[in-house]
């Protein structure tokens, strides 16, 4: 396929080079796949650990269902609904940390918001 491809497109460099350069190209993405991939699975599997540890009566979202943040596309609209429901379910456990873990969600606005210190205009 490659070689017809340089046949159809003469001038440039050789077929033997642009085939190289491709192939290289396709292993550099499919390693960046694979690492993405592990990433995802390896954060799934904490997430699905510490889901499973939640009584069963206090769970927002069942662990399996965590799962479904590999596929693609439809993990970017759950990812949003399983990092809201898993600190309810601590809330609702009455885990001391679930506090905790609801205002880290909260702190990348806040700390937009309270990096300048407070200004008394009635001075001004």
């Amino acid at each position: 396929m490659l070689a017809t491809y340089a046949q159809a497109y003469p001038g440039g460099s050789s077929s033997g080079d642009d085939a190289a350069a491709l192939v290289a190209v396709i292993a550099v993405f499919a390693v960046f796949l694979f690492f993405m991939l592990a990433i995802t699975v390896a954060i799934c599997f904490m997430l699905y650990t510490i889901q499973s540890r939640v009584p069963v009566e206090h769970q927002k979202i069942s662990p399996a269902a965590i799962w479904l943040l590999l596929i693609p596309l439809f993990g970017l609209v759950w990812n949003f609904l399983v990092f809201q429901r898993i600190p309810e379910s601590y809330k609702s456990y009455s885990i001391p940390s679930a506090t905790a873990a609801s205002g880290i969600a909260a702190s990348p606005s806040a700390c937009g918001t309270r990096s300048a210190p407070p200004v008394d205009w009635s001075r001004a």
